[in-house]
Protein backbone atom coordinates (compact mmCIF):
# COMPACT_ATOMS: atom_id res chain seq x y z
CA UNK A 1 0.00 0.00 0.00
CA UNK A 2 2.77 2.35 0.90
CA UNK A 3 4.72 1.30 -2.27
CA UNK A 4 1.46 2.23 -4.34
CA UNK A 5 1.28 5.86 -2.51
CA UNK A 6 4.64 6.71 -3.04
CA UNK A 7 4.94 5.65 -6.85
CA UNK A 8 0.85 7.84 -7.14
CA UNK A 9 2.91 10.70 -5.59
CA UNK A 10 5.77 10.80 -8.09
CA UNK A 11 2.98 10.15 -10.75
CA UNK A 12 1.41 12.91 -9.83
CA UNK A 13 3.92 15.24 -8.61
CA UNK A 14 5.51 15.24 -12.48
CA UNK A 15 2.50 15.47 -14.31
CA UNK A 16 1.59 19.08 -12.16
CA UNK A 17 4.94 20.16 -13.28
CA UNK A 18 4.68 19.44 -16.65
CA UNK A 19 1.27 21.03 -16.67
CA UNK A 20 2.63 24.07 -15.98
CA UNK A 21 1.74 26.99 -18.24
CA UNK A 22 4.66 28.47 -20.84
CA UNK A 23 3.06 32.12 -20.11
CA UNK A 24 4.53 32.16 -16.30
CA UNK A 25 7.43 32.75 -18.40
CA UNK A 26 5.74 35.09 -21.02
CA UNK A 27 8.10 37.28 -22.97
CA UNK A 28 7.21 40.91 -22.15
CA UNK A 29 8.10 44.73 -23.21
CA UNK A 30 7.80 46.71 -19.88
CA UNK A 31 8.22 50.57 -18.17
CA UNK A 32 10.86 51.02 -15.09
CA UNK A 33 10.16 52.34 -12.86
CA UNK A 34 6.54 51.38 -12.30
CA UNK A 35 5.59 54.51 -9.61
CA UNK A 36 6.92 57.72 -8.57
CA UNK A 37 5.37 61.15 -7.44
CA UNK A 38 6.55 64.33 -8.97
CA UNK A 39 5.83 68.01 -9.10
CA UNK A 40 4.20 69.76 -12.08
CA UNK A 41 7.63 71.73 -13.81
CA UNK A 42 9.88 68.71 -12.86
CA UNK A 43 11.02 66.49 -15.52
CA UNK A 44 11.31 62.92 -14.68
CA UNK A 45 12.49 59.33 -17.16
CA UNK A 46 11.11 56.01 -17.86
CA UNK A 47 12.64 53.22 -19.59
CA UNK A 48 11.40 50.59 -22.01
CA UNK A 49 12.49 47.40 -21.10
CA UNK A 50 12.34 44.09 -23.00
CA UNK A 51 12.53 40.38 -21.23
CA UNK A 52 12.88 37.51 -23.71
CA UNK A 53 14.94 34.99 -21.03
CA UNK A 54 13.82 31.47 -23.27
CA UNK A 55 13.13 32.46 -26.53
CA UNK A 56 16.12 34.42 -28.93
CA UNK A 57 14.15 37.61 -30.47
CA UNK A 58 15.85 39.69 -32.92
CA UNK A 59 13.16 42.25 -33.74
CA UNK A 60 11.39 44.65 -30.79
CA UNK A 61 8.17 46.82 -31.61
CA UNK A 62 6.01 49.02 -29.97
CA UNK A 63 3.63 52.02 -29.28
CA UNK A 64 3.79 53.83 -25.39
CA UNK A 65 0.90 55.71 -24.67
CA UNK A 66 0.54 58.83 -21.80
CA UNK A 67 -1.61 61.63 -20.76
CA UNK A 68 -0.97 64.48 -22.66
CA UNK A 69 -2.72 66.88 -20.46
CA UNK A 70 -0.88 65.64 -17.65
CA UNK A 71 2.49 64.60 -19.35
CA UNK A 72 4.63 66.03 -22.65
CA UNK A 73 7.69 64.10 -23.80
CA UNK A 74 10.85 66.54 -23.97
CA UNK A 75 13.57 63.75 -25.51
CA UNK A 76 13.89 59.99 -26.28
CA UNK A 77 17.46 58.44 -25.65
CA UNK A 78 18.81 55.22 -27.70
CA UNK A 79 21.41 55.02 -25.65
CA UNK A 80 22.19 51.35 -23.92
CA UNK A 81 19.33 50.19 -26.31
CA UNK A 82 19.64 46.42 -27.51
CA UNK A 83 18.30 47.53 -30.48
CA UNK A 84 20.89 48.25 -33.19
CA UNK A 85 19.58 48.58 -36.48
CA UNK A 86 16.18 51.01 -36.59
CA UNK A 87 13.16 50.01 -39.20
CA UNK A 88 11.44 53.42 -37.72
CA UNK A 89 13.52 55.83 -35.58
CA UNK A 90 11.59 56.65 -32.09
CA UNK A 91 9.53 59.41 -32.79
CA UNK A 92 6.89 61.12 -30.07
CA UNK A 93 3.91 63.13 -30.30
CA UNK A 94 2.70 65.03 -27.88
CA UNK A 95 -0.54 66.33 -29.66
CA UNK A 96 -1.50 62.37 -29.46
CA UNK A 97 0.56 61.33 -26.95
CA UNK A 98 2.01 58.63 -28.32
CA UNK A 99 5.82 57.18 -28.09
CA UNK A 100 6.51 54.49 -31.83
CA UNK A 101 9.55 52.45 -32.01
CA UNK A 102 10.66 49.57 -34.60
CA UNK A 103 14.45 48.11 -34.45
CA UNK A 104 16.40 45.13 -35.35
CA UNK A 105 18.73 42.73 -33.21
CA UNK A 106 21.49 41.09 -35.33
CA UNK A 107 21.68 37.53 -34.54
CA UNK A 108 22.43 35.53 -32.47
CA UNK A 109 19.27 37.97 -31.22
CA UNK A 110 18.43 38.89 -27.58
CA UNK A 111 17.62 36.13 -25.06
CA UNK A 112 17.91 37.72 -21.38
CA UNK A 113 15.48 39.14 -18.87
CA UNK A 114 16.18 42.29 -18.90
CA UNK A 115 17.16 44.54 -21.94
CA UNK A 116 17.09 48.62 -22.37
CA UNK A 117 14.56 49.36 -25.50
CA UNK A 118 14.59 52.89 -25.30
CA UNK A 119 14.47 55.53 -22.79
CA UNK A 120 11.50 58.30 -22.75
CA UNK A 121 12.18 61.77 -20.76
CA UNK A 122 8.74 64.14 -19.53
CA UNK A 123 7.91 66.58 -18.45
CA UNK A 124 5.01 67.39 -15.27
CA UNK A 125 2.52 69.54 -16.64
CA UNK A 126 -0.46 68.49 -14.95
CA UNK A 127 -1.47 67.54 -11.37
CA UNK A 128 -3.36 63.91 -10.83
CA UNK A 129 -2.67 60.35 -11.04
CA UNK A 130 -0.97 59.41 -14.64
CA UNK A 131 -1.02 56.17 -16.32
CA UNK A 132 1.85 55.00 -18.87
CA UNK A 133 0.68 52.12 -20.84
CA UNK A 134 2.72 50.19 -23.17
CA UNK A 135 -0.22 49.52 -25.69
CA UNK A 136 0.52 47.85 -28.46
CA UNK A 137 4.16 45.87 -29.40
CA UNK A 138 5.85 42.63 -30.95
CA UNK A 139 8.63 40.67 -30.13
CA UNK A 140 9.72 38.49 -33.24
CA UNK A 141 11.50 35.15 -32.47
CA UNK A 142 14.75 34.60 -34.21
CA UNK A 143 13.53 31.34 -35.42
CA UNK A 144 13.19 32.02 -39.59
CA UNK A 145 9.55 32.28 -39.03
CA UNK A 146 9.16 35.60 -37.21
CA UNK A 147 6.95 34.21 -34.60
CA UNK A 148 5.60 36.86 -32.70
CA UNK A 149 6.20 35.45 -29.08
CA UNK A 150 5.07 38.53 -27.01
CA UNK A 151 3.25 37.73 -24.10
CA UNK A 152 2.05 40.77 -22.10
CA UNK A 153 2.56 44.80 -22.15
CA UNK A 154 3.52 46.84 -19.05
CA UNK A 155 1.94 49.66 -17.51
CA UNK A 156 3.42 52.32 -14.84
CA UNK A 157 1.21 54.80 -12.53
CA UNK A 158 2.30 58.23 -11.36
CA UNK A 159 1.22 60.92 -9.21
CA UNK A 160 1.52 64.19 -10.59
CA UNK A 161 1.10 67.14 -7.95
CA UNK A 162 1.26 70.99 -7.81
CA UNK A 163 4.61 72.33 -7.34
CA UNK A 164 4.51 74.48 -3.70
CA UNK A 165 4.91 78.21 -4.29
CA UNK A 166 6.78 80.36 -1.50
CA UNK A 167 4.94 83.40 -0.42
CA UNK A 168 6.93 86.87 -1.68
CA UNK A 169 5.90 90.18 0.28
CA UNK A 170 6.17 93.38 -1.82
CA UNK A 171 8.28 96.12 -0.87
CA UNK A 172 7.06 98.98 0.99
CA UNK A 173 5.87 102.16 -1.50
CA UNK A 174 6.29 106.06 0.01
CA UNK A 175 4.23 108.74 -1.40
CA UNK A 176 6.54 111.71 -2.20
CA UNK A 177 6.55 114.17 0.73
CA UNK A 178 5.38 111.46 3.16
CA UNK A 179 7.26 112.34 5.96
CA UNK A 180 6.95 108.84 8.22
CA UNK A 181 9.68 106.35 8.67
CA UNK A 182 8.78 102.56 7.80
CA UNK A 183 10.45 100.27 10.64
CA UNK A 184 12.29 97.51 8.47
CA UNK A 185 10.52 94.61 8.13
CA UNK A 186 12.85 91.28 9.18
CA UNK A 187 11.60 87.91 7.11
CA UNK A 188 11.90 85.03 9.87
CA UNK A 189 14.78 83.52 9.95
CA UNK A 190 15.14 79.94 7.96
CA UNK A 191 15.23 76.77 10.18
CA UNK A 192 18.00 75.15 10.06
CA UNK A 193 17.27 71.67 8.24
CA UNK A 194 18.28 68.10 10.70
CA UNK A 195 20.10 66.66 7.56
CA UNK A 196 20.28 66.16 3.69
CA UNK A 197 16.73 65.38 2.03
CA UNK A 198 17.22 61.92 0.59
CA UNK A 199 14.90 60.61 -1.45
CA UNK A 200 14.19 56.74 -2.65
CA UNK A 201 13.59 55.94 -5.60
CA UNK A 202 13.34 51.71 -6.13
CA UNK A 203 12.89 50.55 -9.60
CA UNK A 204 10.89 47.17 -8.86
CA UNK A 205 10.67 44.49 -11.30
CA UNK A 206 7.06 43.76 -12.69
CA UNK A 207 4.73 41.97 -10.88
CA UNK A 208 4.41 39.18 -13.46
CA UNK A 209 8.20 38.69 -13.13
CA UNK A 210 8.33 38.12 -9.50
CA UNK A 211 5.29 35.69 -9.68
CA UNK A 212 7.25 33.93 -12.84
CA UNK A 213 10.61 33.29 -9.86
CA UNK A 214 7.41 31.88 -7.80
CA UNK A 215 6.42 29.46 -10.35
CA UNK A 216 10.22 28.44 -11.26
CA UNK A 217 10.86 27.50 -7.63
CA UNK A 218 7.48 25.29 -7.00
CA UNK A 219 8.01 23.82 -10.58
CA UNK A 220 11.48 22.33 -9.60
CA UNK A 221 11.07 21.50 -6.19
CA UNK A 222 7.69 19.81 -6.69
CA UNK A 223 9.40 17.34 -9.42
CA UNK A 224 12.74 16.91 -6.79
CA UNK A 225 10.52 16.23 -3.97
CA UNK A 226 8.75 13.43 -6.20
CA UNK A 227 12.04 12.21 -7.16
CA UNK A 228 13.66 12.16 -3.57
CA UNK A 229 10.74 10.02 -2.84
CA UNK A 230 11.02 7.26 -5.79
CA UNK A 231 14.60 7.03 -4.92
CA UNK A 232 14.10 6.55 -1.67
CA UNK A 233 11.29 3.65 -2.51
CA UNK A 234 13.52 2.20 -5.16
CA UNK A 235 16.73 1.58 -2.83
CA UNK A 236 14.78 0.06 -0.27
CA UNK A 237 13.66 -2.67 -2.29
CA UNK A 238 16.81 -3.05 -3.93
CA UNK A 239 19.61 -2.75 -1.76
CA UNK A 240 19.95 -4.89 1.28
CA UNK A 241 23.12 -3.25 3.12
CA UNK A 242 21.18 -0.53 5.41
CA UNK A 243 24.43 1.38 5.79
CA UNK A 244 24.88 1.85 2.10
CA UNK A 245 20.99 3.13 1.52
CA UNK A 246 22.03 5.30 4.67
CA UNK A 247 24.41 7.11 3.14
CA UNK A 248 22.44 7.73 -0.06
CA UNK A 249 19.70 8.86 1.52
CA UNK A 250 22.30 11.23 3.58
CA UNK A 251 23.55 12.52 -0.27
CA UNK A 252 20.22 12.98 -1.59
CA UNK A 253 19.53 15.01 1.62
CA UNK A 254 22.60 17.37 1.20
CA UNK A 255 21.77 17.63 -2.67
CA UNK A 256 18.16 18.68 -1.78
CA UNK A 257 18.85 21.25 0.76
CA UNK A 258 21.50 22.85 -1.13
CA UNK A 259 18.80 23.52 -4.13
CA UNK A 260 16.58 24.43 -2.18
CA UNK A 261 18.58 26.99 -0.55
CA UNK A 262 19.73 28.44 -4.16
CA UNK A 263 16.30 28.89 -4.65
CA UNK A 264 15.40 29.99 -1.00
CA UNK A 265 17.99 32.88 -2.06
CA UNK A 266 16.06 34.31 -4.99
CA UNK A 267 12.77 34.17 -3.30
CA UNK A 268 14.16 36.03 -0.29
CA UNK A 269 15.91 38.91 -2.71
CA UNK A 270 12.55 39.26 -4.37
CA UNK A 271 10.58 39.63 -1.13
CA UNK A 272 12.96 42.42 0.09
CA UNK A 273 12.94 44.13 -2.71
CA UNK A 274 9.04 44.71 -1.83
CA UNK A 275 9.39 45.17 1.27
CA UNK A 276 12.26 47.89 0.56
CA UNK A 277 9.43 49.75 -1.57
CA UNK A 278 7.65 50.58 1.99
CA UNK A 279 10.16 53.35 2.68
CA UNK A 280 8.72 54.76 -0.80
CA UNK A 281 5.34 54.15 -0.95
CA UNK A 282 2.30 51.97 0.35
CA UNK A 283 2.02 48.49 -1.41
CA UNK A 284 -1.10 47.03 -3.21
CA UNK A 285 -2.92 44.52 -1.93
CA UNK A 286 -2.10 42.53 -4.77
CA UNK A 287 1.62 43.10 -3.63
CA UNK A 288 0.91 42.67 -0.02
CA UNK A 289 -0.11 38.70 -1.12
CA UNK A 290 2.43 38.17 -2.83
CA UNK A 291 4.74 38.90 -0.35
CA UNK A 292 2.87 36.32 2.15
CA UNK A 293 2.78 33.81 -0.61
CA UNK A 294 6.19 33.95 -1.08
CA UNK A 295 7.04 33.94 2.87
CA UNK A 296 4.32 31.25 3.52
CA UNK A 297 5.50 28.42 0.32
CA UNK A 298 9.40 29.00 1.29
CA UNK A 299 7.86 27.71 5.20
CA UNK A 300 5.94 24.94 3.61
CA UNK A 301 7.65 23.52 0.96
CA UNK A 302 11.44 23.39 3.88
CA UNK A 303 8.97 21.95 6.21
CA UNK A 304 7.82 19.24 3.28
CA UNK A 305 11.40 17.97 2.67
CA UNK A 306 12.57 17.94 5.70
CA UNK A 307 9.99 15.79 6.88
CA UNK A 308 9.62 13.47 4.00
CA UNK A 309 13.58 12.87 4.60
CA UNK A 310 13.40 12.37 8.01
CA UNK A 311 10.29 9.89 7.43
CA UNK A 312 12.30 7.88 5.16
CA UNK A 313 15.39 7.57 7.29
CA UNK A 314 12.85 6.48 10.21
CA UNK A 315 11.62 3.69 8.03
CA UNK A 316 14.80 2.05 6.37
CA UNK A 317 15.75 2.19 10.30
CA UNK A 318 13.33 0.04 10.74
Amino acid sequence: MRSFALKALFLSTLLISLSIPGSVFADTIFISPITGTYAVGQMFSVRLMVSSPRQSINAISGVLSYPIDKLQVVSISKIGSVLSLWVQEPTFSNSQGRVTFEGVVPNPGFAESNGRVLGVNFKVVGTGPADIRITSGSLLANDGYGTNVLKTLGTASFILEQKELLPVTPPAVSEPGDQEVSEPVFAPAPVPSVGPSVSFNFDLPPLTTIINWLMKFFSIVIPLVAIIFFLIHTTKKGVSNIRAVRKDLHTIDRLVEKSFDLLKEDISESIHILERARMKRRLTAEEDAVIHSLKQNLLDAEKAIHHEVMQAEKDVGD
